[in-house]
């Protein structure tokens, strides 16, 4: 009865997409099932994406023709913004659906996935960072820095400084304690929260990787393939 309830209320406003509860398979196997497990445990209700895996309104689809055939990741999120930008809404519920098995195993697995995150972050800029919303802006800026800029800035400054440059890198530790403290807001214990926290800092690096080797594809003109982490 509840949930006749909720989609009875949300078929009466503009809602293209609806996800639930999203369940990995085997979290408990391997760090990198339980990120993803982590990964899915995103705010109720009007959201500006969610999991690829979700109802959809087919109206809504047909009116933005779709998924992008040309990306190679980040498919969901881009089409998700070309709905919103037609007035269509979003919606998470509290409602179990799915089981997903990432089967993520190994550090090799979770780097090429984080890669392509950075790819498709890249990407969105590219496609839509102009509009009034800068499209994942800040996702791709945040890499950059924290990536590549920063680590390269205290590096060139080693000699300079007699090495007293590497005490810069205690902000890695500011960003860990921001993104943890935003994991226990949302309902993650103490355990759950460091892990995320370190793991999303470490993925700055792959993901800024990723974004490079965006552009290096661009440079050489070549097609896009799909970056496997399975």
């Amino acid at each position: 009865m509840k949930c006749i309830n909720i989609f009875a209320y949300l078929l009466n406003i503009a809602i293209a997409i609806v996800s639930g509860n999203l369940q990995e398979r085997q979290p408990e196997l391997s760090i990198y099932n339980r990120l993803a497990q982590m990964e899915w445990n995103t705010p109720l209700g009007e959201v500006d994406a969610c999991v690829g895996i979700a109802m959809m309104r087919v109206s809504a689809i047909f009116a933005v023709h779709g998924y992008n055939e040309s990306l190679i990741a980040g498919e969901e999120p881009e089409m998700y913004f070309r709905l919103r930008q037609l007035g269509w809404k979003i919606w998470r519920i509290d409602v179990d659906m799915a089981v997903h098995d990432a089967a993520m195993f190994k550090f090799s697995q979770w780097w090429k996935r984080s890669m392509r995150s950075g790819w498709a972050f890249q990407e969105g800029v590219v496609m839509h960072g102009s509009h009034k919303e800068r499209f994942c802006v800040r996702q791709a800026r945040s890499n950059w820095f924290w990536g590549i800029i920063f680590p390269s800035g205290v590096l060139l400054m080693l000699w300079e400084t007699s090495g007293l440059s590497l005490l810069l890198l205690l902000a890695y530790f500011l960003l860990f304690w921001r993104i943890y403290k935003y994991r226990i807001t949302q309902g993650d214990i103490h355990e759950h929260a460091r892990l995320y926290a370190f793991w999303c800092v470490l993925s700055k690096f792959p993901q800024a990787i990723g974004q490079l080797k965006y552009y290096w594809n661009q440079w050489l003109n070549q097609q896009a393939t799909l970056i496997e982490y399975k």
